[in-house]
């Protein structure tokens, strides 16, 4: 009821956000007219509510399945979003905010921050720019070789940003060979007959044969391709500064293993069989490794090779040393291990493949973060976490 309340401009929104008494009446309201008791709801609750709000949409976002909508109501004008989480529903204000863009596309139900390069806003293939498509009346550029639509796509391709680039500027067509050319993708200038390789990330001519791709040009052509041209001026001069003093990070837990980990009926057995009878899994009865002792190193290219503890400090990546200690160890470690601080750092450890990455792959789980991983078998080999 906060976010309908919130979408209808309702006269008292202060009071049902803050929790009021009022909010109590509506909620009381919607439970009675859905034909529902007053009691925990949960997603099938969330269909029953959705059948007697005729004229909103509701979406279920839940953080066990990584942020992704778990629920969405039938097509309606007004959006609702809940965020499930710990069993518990809280109301999404916005979903640009939740998801950390700019622009949430609510026919994908994806979050981007350029308007022009999400697809569903069918940005024009000429000017690359978002307008209204009227009728067809072909305007030719001399300086970019290039045909438009009308004078209102003619004049977006002219548009120039805060850097002094417009599509005209980046984008042409050969006079001679008649192929159009991206600006930004080539390293050197055009010339007749080349091709671009997607795998190389550059023009070369037709016999052309790739191989596996240096990390370097991968870099290159990532800059080139980064959220905007601001963004590639920040992550330029951060790359730049990351490369001149790259940071690592070791650590290594020390774990207790008092708690059994069973079953929802309790681990049993018998002398002829060894696992548990209630469940048969091979996981129940085993002993839970929980952190107690994480002790972190870290570390640049500066001060990799001195000896480090708790009192040596970098002047370039800072405190060499930390200890977090006691049954918050995991969350403490790994609060600060996520942190902007760290941001870019490259973490080994010594064990990592055995138990130490399945408390890290738990905390990430727990707060909804889906990283990439490589697997050999059921072992964690690598993790990176965007």
């Amino acid at each position: 009821m906060t976010a309908k309340a919130r979408l209808d401009g309702h006269e008292k929104w202060n009071s049902i956000r803050q929790g009021r008494n009022i909010q109590m009446n509506l909620a009381k309201e919607l439970h009675h007219n859905a034909n529902i008791p007053l009691r925990r709801c949960g997603i099938d609750d969330i269909k029953s509510f959705q059948r007697v709000l005729d004229g909103y949409q509701i979406h279920v976002v839940s953080k066990e399945h990584f942020n992704a909508i778990i629920y969405e109501g039938p097509e309606a004008e007004k959006k609702i979003y809940l965020y499930l989480h710990d069993n518990h529903f809280d109301v999404i204000t916005k979903m640009p905010a939740f998801l950390g863009r700019s622009y949430y596309c609510t026919i994908c139900n994806k979050g981007y921050d350029h308007k022009e390069r999400h697809t569903c806003n069918n940005a024009c293939h000429h000017c690359y720019k978002i307008h209204d498509v009227q009728k067809e009346q072909w305007k030719y550029c001399e300086d970019c070789n290039r045909y438009f639509l009308n004078n209102i796509c003619f004049n977006l391709h002219k548009q120039t940003s805060k850097l002094g680039q417009s599509t005209c500027t980046t984008n042409f067509r050969c006079n001679q060979c008649g192929q159009s050319v991206y600006a930004k993708l080539h390293k050197k200038p055009h010339l007749c007959g080349e091709q671009y390789c997607r795998v190389c990330k550059d023009y070369f001519p037709e016999s052309h044969q790739c191989y596996m791709l240096p990390e370097q040009i991968k870099k290159d052509h990532n800059k080139y391709f980064s959220q905007s041209t601001h963004e590639n001026d920040q992550s330029t001069a951060q790359m730049s500064q990351k490369e001149k003093s790259k940071i690592f990070i070791f650590f290594d837990f020390e774990c207790r293993q008092d708690d059994i980990l069973q079953c929802d009926r309790g681990y049993k057995t018998t002398t002829e069989e060894k696992k548990c009878i209630h469940c048969k899994q091979s996981w129940c009865g085993t002993r839970k490794h929980t952190p107690n002792l994480c002790v972190v190193h870290k570390v640049c290219e500066e001060c990799m090779s001195k000896e480090v503890n708790s009192s040596t400090r970098c002047h370039k990546c800072g405190q060499n040393e930390y200890i977090f200690r006691g049954e918050t160890a995991r969350d403490d470690f790994c609060r600060w291990l996520f942190s902007e601080a760290n941001s870019g750092a490259k973490v080994l450890c010594h064990n990592f493949k055995g138990y130490d990455s399945y408390p890290i792959l738990q905390y990430l789980y727990q707060n909804g973060v889906l990283p990439e991983v490589i697997k050999s078998g059921s072992k964690f080999m690598s993790i990176d976490v965007p």
